[in-house]
């Protein structure tokens, strides 16, 4: 009898010892697969028509029309952005979270603008912008547009130049909503670029102009274009310095 309860116990602690000897398998953490937000792509813009006089405004007042912008849908997008850029006074207007692929905006009329959409979609930040487009707003009975104003190329505005420089070139571009031959006023001086035009800096027909400086001058400038009708616009001020 004792030999058969001292084998029992002898059981129980080797049974024991090896439910001790097993180890607990360890928690095991299941990341859930994200998947991945494809990116939104541009939206190819529809109207108002790219360098065109846009008509098709309804006028709400002597001074406003309401002017449908319309574009194709970007893939991936849930969300447009709307920015329309006055080319004038340089001031934007932004109509975010739009639904569709069309918004009506009421904008002041003879002014040129730039516009664009921007593709958004919820679960990425990335974005896509389409490419700008420009139109002129015509005014009632508005027979001829003026030109966009001009864009200045070269130099960059804040660009520096060593002492040694003698000459630089000025150089722009200028479209005109009627496809009509534009002459330039080049304002080119030490103040603010607004000074009386020289002589020989009125009536230019090219698109660049080469000016004598001086070392250890900061100069100004901007571009008057013109149309045969005596309709014109003004680039920004530009600025550079002679070391």
């Amino acid at each position: 009898m004792r030999e058969i309860k001292c084998l029992i116990i002898i059981g129980m602690v080797f049974s024991f010892c090896l439910a001790c000897g097993k180890e607990n398998p360890p928690d095991v953490e299941v990341t859930p697969v994200q998947e991945e937000v494809p990116s939104p792509e541009a939206a190819v813009l529809l109207r108002p028509v790219n360098d065109e006089v846009c008509t098709s405004g309804v006028p709400v007042s002597d001074h406003f029309s309401r002017v449908r912008f319309e574009w194709n849908a970007g893939a991936n997008t849930e969300a447009y952005t709307l920015k329309i850029h006055n080319l004038n006074n340089q001031q934007n207007q932004f109509y975010t979270n739009i639904q569709e692929t069309f918004k009506e905006v009421e904008l002041a009329k003879d002014i040129p603008y730039q516009w664009q959409v921007i593709s958004s979609s919820a679960g990425t930040n990335d974005s896509a912008i389409s490419s700008p487009w420009r139109f002129y707003l015509a005014g009632d009975g508005a027979t001829n547009a003026a030109p966009y104003p001009p864009q200045l190329l070269r130099p960059a505005s804040g660009s520096r130049f060593p002492t040694s420089t003698a000459r630089v070139e000025l150089a722009w571009e200028a479209t005109d909503p009627d496809r009509e031959s534009l002459t330039y006023t080049l304002y080119f001086d030490t103040v603010d670029g607004r000074q009386s035009p020289a002589s020989d800096h009125q009536n230019i027909t090219v698109t660049q102009k080469e000016v004598a400086v001086a070392s250890q001058t900061t100069y100004y400038w901007r571009v008057q274009a013109t149309d045969p009708n005596g309709n014109s616009a003004f680039s920004a001020v530009y600025s550079f310095r002679v070391e």
